[in-house]
């Protein structure tokens, strides 16, 4: 188990997001037609649920009471999923659910890709609009029913079940990830160290096996950028960027000695000769006034150390980054003109 700075079991998104799926199924066991749809990813075919018993009749008059609900042509769930407050959560549960039922139509195909990374609970830049699986064999490549099934090889230790949906392990996808998006690759690849899902060995072996693949050498690249101090998805990018403009080396979650205060203050990135850093700012962190005022006294004591604090934020990063690479610049070059452009 992971622990925090502070000696707590630490449950960061990948955690939480496997946690509240094996809750729904702790929940959903003690029926049998829900324990059935349980066994392949929260999702069953009717005419599983006849051979328990179930009429047409039973189907619907649990639809209409809102007990279960259809996910997609030919499956039902009993998982019916509310808003959570956090609209990208729900559409990563709802992909999770229509992944499984894609899946039960499909069964020569595994859950990869984007689609795999969201079954893991690793972080991705978008949810796909149907869900990605890998084909076993050529017959059921391209856009079918509702998914887009790619061509690739699939060796037995490739794969791996989301409460019984085939899907590539985490090695595997996180290659897979990086070939296709720098972005994601590096999101991705960071989680999983943080949280200790993959083994670098895997991890090796799964990069060695697609050689020769188209992107491999960027997958290569960007996995070796993984850093599992990285603490958000939002972070991770940041660093990419940093790195793709050729900045000097920002070190992950640096922390910086107060000795006038008796504390420390941990940075999220730090170029260590200009002494610059870049916070990186996600929308809830100034909700409450209380987090609003601490920030506010830890960036000034940072800069009476002698720090510059430049705060950016996910916008700044993915739709502004030309604006905020040149402030970057600016004060790295005002601090330490000698280092390299």
């Amino acid at each position: 188990m992971l622990f925090d700075p502070w000696g707590q079991p630490y449950f960061g998104p990948v955690g939480l997001w496997r946690r509240w799926w094996q809750e729904q199924a702790d929940q959903l066991r003690a029926d049998p037609a829900a324990r059935l749809a349980v066994q392949h990813g929260f999702v069953v075919a009717p005419a599983a649920l006849a051979k328990l018993g179930w009429r047409r009749a039973d189907i619907r008059r649990e639809l209409r009471r809102g007990n279960w609900a259809s996910v997609g042509h030919g499956a039902l769930s009993p998982l019916v999923l509310s808003p959570s407050g956090n609209a990208y959560r729900d559409r990563r549960r709802a992909h999770g659910l229509s992944a499984a039922a894609t899946a039960l139509r499909n069964p020569d195909g595994v859950a990869a890709d984007c689609t795999a990374a969201i079954l893991h609970g690793l972080p991705t830049m978008a949810v796909p609009p149907t869900p990605q699986l890998t084909a076993r064999s050529d017959a059921t490549l391209g856009r079918r029913a509702g998914s887009h099934t790619f061509g690739a090889s699939v060796r037995p230790e490739d794969a791996s079940d989301w409460f019984g949906v085939p899907v590539l392990t985490v090695a595997r996808t996180l290659v897979d990830l990086a070939r296709h998006s720098r972005r994601d690759g590096i999101m991705a690849i960071d989680a999983a160290l943080r949280e200790e899902l993959v083994d670098p060995d895997d991890l090796k072996r799964a990069v060695s096996q697609a050689a020769g693949w188209p992107g491999i050498r960027q997958a290569r690249e960007v996995l070796a950028l993984g850093d599992g101090r990285a603490e958000s998805a939002a972070e991770s990018i940041t660093r990419l960027a940093l790195v793709d403009e050729g900045f000097p080396h920002f070190e992950p979650q640096v922390v910086v000695r107060d000795p006038a205060r008796r504390r420390n203050w941990r940075v999220d990135l730090l170029e260590p000769v200009s002494r610059v850093i870049v916070e990186v700012d996600g929308l809830d962190k100034y909700r409450d006034d209380n987090v609003r005022k601490e920030e506010k006294i830890r960036e000034t004591r940072l800069e009476k150390l002698g720090y510059c604090v430049i705060r950016v934020t996910w916008d700044d990063v993915v739709r502004h980054w030309v604006d905020t690479a040149a402030l970057i610049r600016k004060k790295i070059r005002e601090r330490a003109p000698h280092l390299p452009p």
